[in-house]
Parts: structure tokens; sequence; C-alpha cells
């Protein structure tokens, strides 16, 4: 029977709920019994059409609370409509609502002046105020640009002074600018009636039409009894139109105490028809309050606001170095850093700039309010600003930090980090800045990160910035590879007893290498057979290059698979090589012999300078890094597509090094050409090269003939240098023609250069127009300097004339 009984039970509440259209979770949220009863309730007062609007959890609450559920009922019979109770319920939990009358419940609910937002605050703090239909407007207003400004605040300062909110101060736009003061603002107002009522008077003469920020709310805080007795008095002065202009002009001058004592001063001494005069204008209103002359070329807001600022602050070198350079100060543009108001009140004492900082400000524009902010905390010299132009607000947080007493060191830090372009925006700036206040980057990596091999200054600040967890464990991290994994795993390592311990579990943990595994399908017997060169790869940064390339190309995937495994199995130069992809990359014959010529890479050295070709795998990944960062970068070059195109079994670089660091490098192709124009297509279009897969069985081709009409051209494209002393750039060229003209030579060869070499006269080179073979590639778009750039498949196999220095044999 008790069965029978209960699904009796269940049949009406589900009969119930889907004829009144109720919200089906209910029978998750309420007891059968409760649904029943609260069903019938609704259905019985009518209501079910409003009830059935609101959200489940409101309809949840009424089901299982009889009371509320019939006084919000009585509240839909008057006409209350469901979306303004559930703004009620939403902001009220049920025992609160039951704390007021149906009667004041009502008189709230059903007043359009009550925005729905704050319900719950009007029936706390205002309901039995009896406000005005005006004052119930104003109170929203003023509401919303309290929630506006402070965001979650709380509600003490509406419940101990409510009547403040719908003042005009407050409900109006007046504390719209203000930021760092607004809640003390309101608080002063509350407590002291003398500010509320200067503001009250400054609004009323401007016609509403004012805005006041935070350092005018200081001065009147600062001195309410005088600011309010002179107001009153200069209210009375002036009259109509012109009380609204001078207390314009009086908050334009941000001198509210000074302003208005020197002119009650001077009205006494009988300067009245000057005191009327002088607010047409606010060149003749600072010649009024400072006998200042006002040159009329300072005209233009952005100026007059500057020279104001230096006339009202006794900025009298400042002044006197515009008027000694007219001609300089105006032809400042608008958007110049000097006229930004920070940059003159807060960051830099502008009677320390000097005629050449005035000429700087020409072409340094406003920083962002971001940066400003910080460097706010202490006045800095114009020359510390500058040094900041135009770089992230990272590099001006770092600079804040700096706790170097001398200027000149503080720059010294800076201008490295800046040079190097090291610093990065998810960096622990407090860290590094502890680290670099003690000696700069430089001084670091030639003493305590010295032993690591070819660490750079990127990797350099990542140990900065770990320094103190990874402390034990630097002096035996041996490449850039290993300080990479160990800073980017600091929170890790810093409980390993040594780098023996690292280095034990570093393919199990390198995250970069995990990735690359499992996006190539590296089994665990792949690993296994290749361990040891797997290892020799990660320290090289191979990881951690491969995964950042991959994840700006993933479409390449497979091609850097095959790359990546190659390089892993050993083999790498037998995919670059492989069998007749020369030939056919360039449609041209080439013997073995030759084959084996062009593969050798060559050598050279002088004293301190080295140059050599590099053919392997990161070599060339980091072509677009070393020594500067171009548009080949595999991190972030806008043509790093086509870095692919650099394994093509033609293309090649050089690099030259200074004191074992690599300060140049140059594209090598063996391509083809002939002199003037070459309109024609190449002979051979087929087949499409791509790498070659090592993993897999090869398939016997036959190779159709090609053509044997152009000359073979070993190809120097242009050059990036960086590091390199001007006085041994010449050397280096030297260098860098004698490898290039005996590679030629062996190739048999006609050696061809981009023109950018002609600076450095190299010998029996010749300006002339040649026709270069855009030779066909395995990664289907390539970058070619000399020729215009990004060159993609539908390119491959034809010529491009331009200008070059070809060789003229003796």
């Amino acid at each position: 029977m008790m069965e029978i009984q209960k699904i009796k039970q269940r049949r009406e509440c589900c009969h119930l709920i889907v004829n009144a259209e109720f919200d089906a979770s209910l029978t998750k949220k309420c007891s059968e019994e409760n649904l029943i009863a609260g069903c019938r309730d609704i259905i019985d007062m009518g209501v079910s059409a409003a009830y059935k609007e609101l959200p489940g959890i409101q309809q949840a609450l009424l089901i299982n609370s009889a009371e509320l559920r019939k006084n919000i009922s009585q509240l839909f019979q008057r006409g209350i409509p469901a979306w303004r109770i559930s703004f009620l319920l939403k902001q009220m939990d049920g025992k609160e609502v039951l704390k007021y009358s149906i009667e004041k419940l009502y008189d709230v609910l059903q007043d359009e002046m009550v925005s729905n937002s704050y319900i719950a605050l009007y029936l706390r703090y205002y309901a039995d105020m009896g406000l005005l239909c005006e004052e119930r407007r104003q109170l929203c207003q003023g509401l919303d640009n309290y929630y506006s400004h402070q965001g979650q605040e709380g509600e003490e300062i509406i419940r101990l002074h409510g009547k403040l909110f719908y003042n005009d101060v407050i409900s109006g736009s007046m504390l719209s600018s203000m930021c760092d003061c607004y809640m003390e603002c309101l608080w002063s107002m509350a407590r002291n009636r003398k500010i509320l009522r200067i503001l009250e008077i400054i609004n009323r003469m401007c016609g509403g039409r004012v805005q006041i920020d935070d350092e005018l709310f200081k001065q009147i805080e600062a001195e309410p009894d005088k600011i309010e007795s002179l107001l009153r008095w200069s209210d009375g002065f002036y009259n109509g139109n012109k009380g609204e202009k001078f207390c314009q002009r009086l908050l334009e001058n941000r001198a509210l105490l000074y302003d208005l004592e020197r002119l009650r001063k001077k009205v006494d001494e009988g300067k009245i028809q000057e005191a009327h005069q002088m607010i047409e204008s606010r060149a003749s209103y600072i010649s009024f309050f400072y006998n200042e002359y006002f040159n009329e070329n300072w005209n233009g807001k952005y100026r007059e606001d500057l020279v104001i600022y230096a006339v009202t602050h006794k900025k009298k070198a400042f002044l006197s170095l515009v008027r000694n350079n007219p001609e300089i100060f105006c032809s400042v543009p608008y958007n110049s850093l000097l006229f930004q108001k920070s940059f003159y009140s807060r960051v830099v004492n502008i009677n320390t700039l000097n005629d050449k900082n005035l000429k700087q400000c020409r072409s340094i524009k406003y920083y962002p309010e971001d940066i400003m902010k910080l460097l706010s905390a202490r006045t800095h010299t114009f020359e510390e600003v500058s040094v900041l132009q135009e770089l992230p607000v990272e590099y001006a947080a770092l600079y804040s930090e700096l706790q170097n007493e001398r200027v000149d060191d503080r720059l010294k830090v800076m201008r490295e980090i800046i040079k190097r372009k090291c610093l990065r925006q998810d960096m622990d700036i407090s860290a590094i800045a502890a680290k670099l206040s003690l000696y700069p980057l430089s001084k670091w990596m030639q003493k305590d990160l010295v032993h690591i091999k070819d660490l750079d200054a990127d990797v350099a600040m990542r140990l900065l910035e770990k320094f103190d967890k990874i402390r034990h464990l630097l002096n035996d991290i041996k490449s850039v590879s290993e300080a990479r994994y160990v800073s980017s795993n600091a929170e890790i390592f810093s409980q390993y007893a040594d780098m023996d311990s690292v280095r034990n579990d570093t393919l199990e943990k390198d995250q970069e290498w995990l990735q690359l595994k499992n996006v190539f399908g590296f089994d665990q017997k792949f690993v296994q057979d290749n361990k040891e060169r797997i290892m020799a790869f990660l320290y090289e940064d191979g990881a951690h290059i491969m995964w950042t390339y991959y994840t700006n190309v993933s479409h390449k995937k497979e091609e850097l698979r095959r790359l990546v495994s190659a390089e892993l199995l050993g083999r790498f130069k037998e995919l670059k090589y492989h069998s007749n992809d020369l030939g056919n990359e360039l449609d041209y014959p080439i013997t073995e012999t030759a084959k084996h010529i062009w593969m050798e890479n060559l050598y050279d050295e002088d004293g301190s300078l080295c140059v050599w070709e590099e053919d392997g795998l990161l070599p060339v990944m980091k072509m677009g890094e070393m020594p500067s960062r171009t548009c080949l970068s595999y991190i972030d070059g806008v043509y790093k597509q086509c870095l692919l195109a650099s394994h093509d079994s033609n293309k090649k670089v050089l690099y030259v090094s200074w004191n074992g660091n690599i300060v140049m490098r140059a594209a090598v192709r063996l391509t083809k050409g002939m002199y003037g124009d070459a309109n024609k297509k190449s002979s051979v279009m087929e087949p499409q090269l791509e790498f070659v897969d090592l993993t897999r069985e090869e398939v016997a081709e036959n190779k159709p003939d090609i053509k044997n009409k152009e000359f073979l051209v070993l190809f120097l494209e242009r050059y990036y240098e960086a590091g390199v002393p001007h006085r041994m750039i010449g050397d280096v060229m030297k260098m860098v023609f004698r490898l290039m003209k005996r590679k030629a030579e062996q190739l048999g060869a006609l050696l061809v250069m981009n023109m950018e070499y002609k600076t450095w006269k190299p010998e029996r080179m010749v300006c002339s127009d040649f026709s270069m073979y855009i030779s066909k590639s395995k990664a289907g778009e390539q970058y070619l300097d000399s020729l215009d750039g990004s060159n993609t498949v539908d390119k491959e196999g034809s010529y491009k004339k331009n200008k070059f220095l070809v060789c003229v044999k003796e």
C-alpha cells in the first residue's frame, strides 16, 4: 500500500509540474509533499503563469517555504511582474524578504524609479525616507556611480550616510575623474560637511558641467575652512556666466587656495576691473595671478597646461629654457612626452631639462599611463625616462625596482637588457631586479654563469629569476639547454640534490621532449635504441627549438617528424642529401664528385675570427636567431614557415664568429642561372620533392633527363651581422669572400653574390643583370632575400632577373 501511495504522489507531482509548465528540476530540489502542497497553492491563487517565469532555483525556494510563497504570490496577484520578483530574490535571501510587509515590498517593486539592481538596497536603507521622484532617480544614478568606481565595495557607507547618494555631487559626473581617492572623498564629505558644501558650490557655479580629480580633492581636504569662505566670497563677487568662467579657470589652474587668496587681495587693492577681465583667457588669468608674461606662441591647451604648471610651481629654469628656445619649443608636437601631465608633474623635474632634451622631446611620444605610474614612485632624470621609450611596461617595472644608488649604474643595467631584448612579460620582475641590482647581466654571464656553454641572455635572465631556488645546481649546469630545462622546472628541481639526479630524470621530465615524442609517435623502443643521441639532442636545445617551431607550423607535422627522426637516428646528412635530391632541386645534372664537394662544410679562421658552413638540423634552425632575430626566427619570424626550406639539399648557412660568439650569418645556395633574361620555365616540374622518410623502405624511381644549358651557381644571400666592431667588418668580409671563392672553384661553379656586398669591394666581382633559378623545395615555400623574399611552390622551377655581383674569371 505504501508503494502505491508513493507512486500516486509522484504521478500527481509530475502531472502538476507538466500541466503548469514549471521547471522540471523541482523534482530533485523539493520533497513530494512540498511539491504537491506548493503547486496546488500557486495554481489555486492563479499565479502559475507568473511563477513559471522564475528561474528553477527560485521556484524551488517558494515551493519549500509556504510563508514566502504566500507573500510572493500576493505580489504576483497585485501585478508585480516575475522579473522584478526575480531581482528581489537574487539580492535577498528568503528570511530577509519576510522581514518586510507586503505593502512595503509592493511600494518598492512597483516603483519604476527604483532600479532592478538596487531593490534590496532601497528596501534596507531608503524605503522609509519618503524620497521624492527626482531624489529616487538621482539615488539610482549615485549608486551606479559608486559601484562603477568601487566594484564590489560594501554597503557600510550607504548604511551610515545614505543621503549622500542622491546629492548632485555624487549622482552627477562631478567625481567621475577621481581614481584612488574616490572612497576617501565620500567618507570626507560624510564626516566634514564643509567639504561637501565646497563641492556643491563648485558644482552649482559650473552648472553641473565640471569634474574634480584626486589632486583637487586633496587641496580641498587640506584647507576646507579657508577655501569654503573664499569660494563663497568669489561666488558673490562674480555672477551668472562670469561665475562659471572663473570657477572653470580656477579648477584648470589647480592652485585653489593660492588663486582664491590672491584674487581677494587684488580686489581689495582695487583691481576689480582687471579681476573681471582676466577670466576671458587662460593666459590673462595666469598673468593676473602670477605677474608672468604669457607668450602668445604658447597658445594651445597642451602648451598652456605645461606652462601654467611651470608658472604655478615656480619652475623658473624651465620657463627660461622655453623663452630662450621658442622655435624648438613650438616645434614639439602635441603628442610629445613633454606635454604628458604625469611626466612633468610627477616623473621628471622639468627645471633640469636642457635644450638637448627639448629637441629630443620632438621624437618621444606619450608613454602609456601604466608606465608613468610605475615611474612616478620617484623623480627621474630625463635620460632615465627617455631610455624606456616605446618599450613594454615590464621594462619600466624592472627599472623602477632596481636598487642601485647611482643613476648611471641603473642605466647601465637597463641599456644591456634593452639591447639584448631579453625581458619577458611573464618574468618575476622583483626577483630579477634584486639580482641585477648587484651587478649587470653581462657580469653575471662572465662570472657566476660563465661555465654554461652557449648561454644566451634570455636563458641567463631565467636563471636569475629562479636563482635562489636552484643556486645549489648552478655550478654543475653545463649547457644552455640544461639551464633552460632547470630554470623552467625550478620548483621541481629545487628539491634535487645535484645535476646528476636532474640528468637521470631528463627523458621523463622534460616537457618539450615528451610533447615532441607524443606528437611524432616515437615509441619506447625508438627512445631506448637512440637514447644517447636523444640526450645529446636535448642538451643542444633541440627539444626546445623543434617544439617551439612545431607550435608555430603544426601543419608541417610530417615534414618535421622526418627531420627530427633522421637527426635522432644519426642519419640527418643522409636525409638532407638523399639520392638525387640535389639534382632534382636544381633541374641540373650534378656529378657525384660535385655533390660530395658541396656536402663538405668548409672552415677557415684568422686569429679571433672563424668562418664556416653549416648544414645540420639545429644550426640551420637557429639561423633566424643568430646573431640577431630576423624574419626566419623559429620563434616568431614573419617567414618562419619558410625555415623548413633551408634544409633542402641545395641550401646551407654561412656563420662567422668572433671570440667564440656568432656575429654574422648568410644563407648559401647552390643553384643555376644565366646572364640577361630567361623567359622560360625549367624543363622539369615533376616529380614534386619531399623529405625522404628514413623509417620506411625506399622505392626506386626513374628520373628523367635534365637539360644542361645553364651555369651552375654558388650564390651568397645578404648577410645579417650584430656585434662586429666596425673596424673589423672589412676583415670579416675578406674571410667570407675567400671561403666562397674557394668553394665555387672546387665546385666549378660561378660565384654570384647579393648586391649588398658591393660596399666591401670584393675582388673580381662586377655588377650584372643575371637571371637566378628558383629551385624546387621540399618545404613548398622558401625565403630568398635576393629575390623579393618569400617564394611559394608556384614560383619554383622559374627564373627571376635581378642585379647581382658576378665573379669574373681571370
